[in-house]
């Protein structure tokens, strides 16, 4: 039978120990002066009022509680300081607030884990929850999840869980888990990823990601295989797959589209370089319009994660660079890609007057390929004087893109110069540079107006017509750019970005 209190006080020459099994009901202030026993006899405490309250740490011969509850139709509860849960954590109802510096541990060693009693209408812990695992394999929700969830923002209270079920077997430990509101950071490198199928990740969930920390980056649970569950609940920048007709944004066509992305973290890493979490689970399923649950198995090790998918829209190739050199009538063509999808083949064309072209030839590409691809081809029958080239990639369904075509001077004498093109531009423009003194490995520096430098790009300059790709999201107004070797620089040049 549960007995509801408005506060209780105890004082600082009491002890207070619950009956085996009583139900103690807080609906105002818990003030602990003296001891409270709440970790012996299985007892439960419950929060259940309607106003603000904070849970405190019980101070008894094991210190926490053996069950909590928390069921609050209203009203916000938050922790004083960390506080355990031995026996059973019940969400049933309302937000637990932990904090920046606070949380709230299940269990205590591997031997006592504890567990956690939760479903998808109950509240979410927002902030961050350390739970610990036996020295063994987990499975179910009871023994692996964090019900935590979007702690600020304008989904604050939105539920984010994962779950953590390991299927090999660890020598037990702890794990902090929380949901971070707002982009990593560091800015996540390796994307687009390609993987089965053709298929690709192109971008994630900015407006947050799960930080998953174990107690050790050396110890048995970064080393041991798990499957993982994250809730992708309401997210608002992925959508890989158009829609169905007459859904909402958020309605995914394909959920095996939505795959679960993590930072490399740990020792030597920076958490910069994503890759995928593991292989897709049979438990990626769609929970409601626009709450999807994602699950991934055979990971091993914990950083970020994140979701990612695709934009619906193919896959560019990206093209970094393209150019050309000529030496005794004979011209080298140079040309690089960051990324490619069902890429077919490139025609590289060639005119006399840079108006009527013909296909010079023809060059299989990579088709799918996230990593710098270098192509490279031979004109043995230059032209005296001005020789133009450009780049028509063809992907294998047909769909064509056509590069601006650049210019390989056989005369004699050629001018060091570097422009940009088009220049006023959006974010996407390109920097040519010719400078027989740069050749080699250089750096090219993007500065705003004020002269603070906000990109360096390292690249290769070779002798002769080179063309680089900027594709950076910058805010219209002047910038300036050049290319340097660390002794000799190009004149500074102002681009404008509109």
């Amino acid at each position: 039978m549960e007995t509801d209190f408005h506060h209780v006080t105890i004082a600082s020459d009491a002890k207070l120990t619950p009956e085996f099994e009583s139900k103690m009901g807080i609906k105002g202030n818990l003030v602990i002066d003296g001891v409270f026993d709440a970790s012996a006899n299985l007892n439960e405490v419950i929060f259940n009022g309607t106003g603000i309250q904070t849970v405190p740490q019980p101070n008894g011969s094991a210190p926490g509680y053996s069950k909590l509850i928390i069921n609050k139709s209203q009203g916000s509860l938050t922790l004083s300081e960390n506080v355990s849960v031995l026996d059973e954590l019940n969400l049933v109802s309302g937000n637990l607030i932990t904090g920046e510096t606070n949380f709230i541990e299940i269990g205590n060693s591997p031997v006592k884990t504890g567990s956690v009693n939760w479903t998808l209408s109950s509240g979410s812990i927002l902030g961050k929850m350390k739970r610990w695992f036996a020295a063994s394999p987990n499975s179910g929700q009871a023994s692996g999840i964090f019900p935590v969830g979007v702690p600020s923002g304008a989904k604050a209270g939105t539920n984010r869980y994962a779950q953590v079920n390991f299927t090999g077997t660890p020598a037990g430990g702890y794990i902090i888990a929380e949901y971070k509101t707002g982009p990593t950071p560091t800015q996540p490198s390796g994307l687009p990823l390609t993987y089965s199928g053709n298929r690709y990740i192109q971008n994630y969930e900015e407006e947050g990601y799960w930080d998953i920390t174990p107690d050790s980056y050396v110890g048995t649970l970064n080393t041991t295989t798990y499957t993982l569950r994250l809730r992708m609940n309401n997210p608002s920048t992925l959508n890989p797959g158009q829609p169905p007709s007459g859904s909402n944004g958020n309605n995914i066509a394909n959920i095996s589209n939505l795959r679960i992305i993590r930072a490399k973290g740990g020792p030597g890493h920076d958490h910069q370089t994503w890759e995928l979490a593991g292989s897709q689970g049979a438990g990626q399923t769609v929970l409601a319009n626009g709450d999807y649950l994602l699950e991934e198995t055979g990971v091993q090790g914990f950083s970020w994660f994140n979701g990612g998918g695709n934009d619906g829209n193919p896959l560019p190739v990206e093209l970094v660079s393209f150019s050309g050199n000529c030496d005794k009538g004979v011209i080298d063509l140079t040309w690089q890609t960051a990324s490619e999808f069902n890429s077919s083949h490139f025609d590289l064309e060639k005119s006399r007057d840079g108006e009527n072209w013909q296909v010079f030839t023809t060059l299989p590409s990579a088709g799918n390929s996230n990593e710098l691809i270098t192509y490279q081809t031979t004109d043995q029958n230059a032209t005296d004087g001005n020789n133009y080239f450009r780049l028509r990639q063809v992907d294998v369904d047909g769909t064509e893109k056509l590069y601006d075509p650049i210019n390989v001077s056989c005369s004699e004498v050629t001018t060091d110069y570097i422009l940009s093109f088009p220049n006023p531009s959006g974010s996407a423009f390109q920097v040519i540079v010719n400078n027989k003194e740069l050749v080699g490995e250089c750096k090219l520096n993007i500065s705003d107006a004020s002269g603070k430098l906000i990109e360096t790009r390292e690249i290769e300059v070779k002798d002769g017509i080179n063309l680089f790709v900027i594709n950076q999201e910058l805010t219209p107004g002047i910038y300036f750019l050049n290319v340097s070797n660390g002794v000799k620089s190009t004149p500074v040049l102002r681009h404008a970005v509109k």
